[in-house]
């Protein structure tokens, strides 16, 4: 999209009078240059009139080029207003409104007001919560005067916090992420194998399909499937066993039988998300002012971001192995039931879904599998990268800057996949030109004309806050991260990712934290204190040696083991003495268990003598921290900096949540009497040493809660008498 040209365009006051006349004014208006005189007739000079100050970012401002000046412009805005019209129909991810969404994430401020001109669909606008939250007035010519009064209301009005329109933060985008690397992730790769060793589909050939089946009702609604009368569930279970993060598991996808009216059965394996009960729950009883439209978008935002994730080449084997299905189910006719979703999937004319999935992008003319754009001081890691690749059967092509011609420069990015673009204090110093910045933003506006991200960071020595904003929600890597090169090579084996429904990561853990309660915690907690005292009798224990407390533990790497036990010290080690007791409940419809284990802390001795066990515990590694680095691992825009924080954020999320349960739902004071997070720091600390430490507070603590309560018995007593 073009910039609008400033009236102050002759002014040589330089880049800080600039900015300060943008800091000042109401708001900052961007609008496509073809619609310029539409702009100022219709719209500016109302504007005028009605003493509302605005200022509009210049084709060239003091000392710069176009995209970053956009970017200062707009980081340096009090609101912004993004005029469409059928113009920028060809430009549905325009980059100014992924700077304002940016703007949005860093400031928790909704500062986007849209206003849409004749001839502009308000389809058009891209599916993403933030921007469809975002104030939207279109431009009624026999109402004029009452629309750009609405523009111009909103634009004064007091900041709004993203808080205020998305309580939920990042939320559908965590749940999906924590739906697939805790359970899709596992089960998939087997679902083929467990439905043809299975009963059923030896005694039904043609009729069992191969694949899982995942329903999203728009509704957000989580239900029991069986509550459809045309759909019953099948005796048989597929049962998966699998050792996750240390700790047995099991999995047993649910068999259907789906009734046809023409008396055929049909069978296969479906769900809900259980990540929809979170939705339903948290946004029925604990966001209550959430507005159906905001429900919505959610549930279109996990539905493509799940989409995204299956889609991803590297998780290729898994496309065949599952289908995401998105429906209606608060329409009146038939194709709101579930069963009429799935008969639809197992006919042979039928489609294949509603909504078709993100597509699978093609390039023409592709000659290069990616380009490497690097200044000619970091060529030595531009060297190692190309090697590394080219070892792999990799297409590399090479730009050193600024030596290359700008029009070869074109060509060989043009021709290639991807593009990594090597980012270092002195590249970035060569600030004359700008042309490090230059060609970050030809690159990243490219990316969003074709509707993909196809731009790789890499940082050398530069700090994450030395990438300009205009790029800097693009997930970056580093060369200090361990095998960084191996990452950049998972990265450009994968498909370009789609842009459909992306946006600056922003707080995921906000949905984490909650799915974990929801879905986990307050199942796995039931009962603990007897399930605990059962076990250390049945392992012949000293339960003065125990806290009935469940450790969920959080290294601030994100990074966990499988086998807890694998832990040690010079003095001490852990023993797993294996599960207290599984708690079964029905989920959704769904037989689920929750379990959690026993360890035992003992001392390392030469002796052969039984050991000795200084304390008890029950205690796992966050699951949602699995999620947090999958999202950092693969390319979801979870940068270093970024899961730092969102790890923080995550645990601040969790003391939010177990304060507001024992306060709200006396019922369920037991999760936050019996739960404990532990935030450490895993690169200077071992965590025997930070448990141990903080097992000797908590009894400590107890011990003085017991004492106070003696003397308060007491003193009652004396006054009594």
């Amino acid at each position: 999209m073009a910039y609008g040209r400033s009236r102050d365009s002759d002014d040589e006051g330089g880049l800080d009078s600039w900015l300060e006349r943008i800091r000042e004014c109401d708001a900052l208006v961007v609008y496509e240059q073809d619609d310029e005189y539409e702009v100022f007739k219709t719209v500016l000079q109302y504007f005028d009139s009605h003493g509302l100050t605005y200022a509009l970012p210049q084709i060239e401002y003091p000392g710069g080029n176009v995209m970053p000046s956009t970017s200062k412009a707009i980081e340096n805005a009090k609101k912004v207003l993004l005029i469409l019209s059928q113009n920028s129909n060809n430009a549905k991810f325009s980059l100014e409104t992924f700077l304002a969404l940016e703007k949005c994430v860093k400031h928790d401020q909704l500062c986007l007001t849209i206003l849409t001109l004749r001839g502009f669909e308000r389809t058009n606008i891209a599916h993403i919560p933030m921007l469809q939250n975002a104030t939207i007035v279109e431009l009624d010519y026999n109402r004029q005067e009452i629309c750009l009064e609405a523009v111009v209301k909103h634009i004064k009005e007091q900041d709004v916090t993203l808080k205020s329109v998305i309580p939920a933060g990042n939320f559908a985008t965590g749940l999906a992420w924590s739906h697939f690397t805790g359970y899709l992730k596992i089960i998939l790769p087997d679902i083929p194998r467990l439905i043809r060793e299975s009963k059923t589909y030896r005694e039904n050939p043609g009729r069992f399909v191969e694949k899982f089946f995942i329903l999203v009702p728009r509704s957000g609604r989580a239900f029991p499937l069986t509550e459809d009368t045309r759909i019953s569930k099948e005796d048989e279970e597929l049962l998966l066993k699998k050792t996750v993060n240390g700790a047995p598991r099991r999995y047993s996808p649910v068999v259907y039988r789906i009734s046809a009216d023409n008396g055929q059965h049909h069978f296969c394996c479906a769900e809900i998300p259980s990540a929809f009960d979170t939705i339903g729950k948290v946004f029925e009883e604990i966001l209550e002012h959430i507005t159906p439209q905001q429900r919505a978008n959610e549930v279109e935002r996990f539905y493509y971001k799940l989409q995204e994730i299956l889609n991803y080449q590297l998780n290729d084997r898994l496309g065949d192995t599952v289908e995401v299905i998105l429906y209606d189910d608060e329409t009146k006719d038939d194709s709101a039931t579930a069963s009429h979703q799935l008969l639809k999937r197992f006919s042979r004319t039928g489609a294949t879904t509603d909504l078709p999935p993100t597509p699978k992008l093609e390039k023409k003319n592709i000659k290069n599998d990616v380009c490497l754009l690097y200044a000619e001081c970091d060529s030595k890691y531009a060297f190692n990268v190309r090697v590394a690749l080219q070892s792999k059967g990799k297409r590399v092509a090479k730009v050193e800057l600024p030596d290359q011609s700008l029009h070869e420069t074109e060509q060989r990015v043009a021709s290639s996949a991807w593009v990594v673009l090597f980012m270092s204090t002195n590249a970035m110093s060569m600030s004359k030109s700008e042309c490090m910045p230059l060609w970050m933003a030809n690159l990243l506006s490219v990316s969003l004309e074709d509707n993909e991200l196809r731009v790789i960071p890499v940082l050398i020595d530069a700090n994450p806050s030395a990438i300009p904003d205009f790029i800097r929600w693009v997930t970056y890597i580093s060369v200090e991260e361990d095998g960084y090169q191996d990452r950049i090579l998972d990265i450009i084996n994968g498909k370009a990712i789609s842009m459909k429904a992306l946006s600056p990561v922003g707080n995921v853990a906000y949905g984490l934290a909650w799915a974990f309660f929801m879905n986990y915690l307050k199942h796995a907690l039931t009962d603990l204190r007897n399930r605990s005292e059962a076990k250390l009798k049945q392992i012949s224990a000293d339960p003065r040696k125990c806290l009935a407390t469940l450790f969920e533990f959080i290294p601030m790497s994100g990074k966990t083991i499988n086998k807890l036990d694998e832990i040690e010290t010079s003095k001490y080690g852990i023993e797993n003495f294996g599960s207290v007791g599984p708690i079964e409940l029905m989920v959704s419809g769904v037989l689920r268990k929750f379990d959690v284990n026993m360890y035992g802390i003992y001392k390392k001795t030469y002796s052969k003598e039984p050991r000795e066990y200084v304390k008890y515990f029950m205690g796992e590694f966050a699951a949602p921290l699995r999620t947090l680095r999958s999202m950092h691992e693969l390319f979801a825009g979870l940068n270093n900096q970024q899961l730092a924080e969102q790890i923080k954020q995550f645990r601040e999320e969790m003391d939010y949540i177990l304060s507001q349960v024992t306060t709200d739902e006396n019922h369920l004071r037991y999760v936050s009497e019996n739960c404990k997070h532990l935030l450490y720091d895993d690169t200077k600390e071992n965590l025997i040493d930070v448990l141990l430490k903080e097992i000797d507070r908590m009894e400590r603590a107890q011990k003085v809660v017991i004492k106070l309560g003696t003397n308060t018995r007491a003193r009652n007593a004396m006054r009594e008498q």
